[in-house]
């Protein structure tokens, strides 16, 4: 199997499927939702990836857990830019992320997340 993933300068990482049709799909559909909302959703979202990572790590499936954290990683960026996004062009979805500390959490996962992507890089290539 290959992985292809394809970044551009200040976008998150992205993860593209051989059979998604339309290329590079958005993450999660935040159709009527404001950037907080719809950071928080990213956010959330990104627990389920992690979940997994932890399951194939258990199973010592290195590579599998990589591609995971890699996708949790896609989503924490993603919120991470809808945070930036939020507190400049809305008051009330600054107050949100302000309450639910959601530029704190946001880069606390995303650190955890580049940490297991260099531990399990260092696992599966042996560098």
């Amino acid at each position: 199997y290959v992985l292809v993933t394809s970044q551009y300068e200040n976008e998150p990482l992205r993860i593209i499927y051989p059979n998604a049709r339309e290329g590079c799909r958005p993450q999660l559909d935040c159709t009527n939702k404001s950037e907080a909302e719809c950071a928080i959703a990213l956010y959330y979202d990104s627990d389920r990836f992690i979940k997994e990572g932890k399951k194939l790590i258990d199973k010592e499936l290195y590579l599998s857990a990589r591609v995971e954290f890699m996708q949790a990683m896609t989503r924490l960026v993603e919120a991470e830019i809808r945070v930036k996004r939020a507190r400049l062009n809305n008051y009330n979805d600054y107050k949100i992320i302000t309450q639910f500390g959601l530029d704190y959490k946001v880069k606390e996962k995303i650190d955890f997340c580049n940490e297991k992507i260099n531990i399990l890089g260092e696992i599966t290539t042996g560098f």
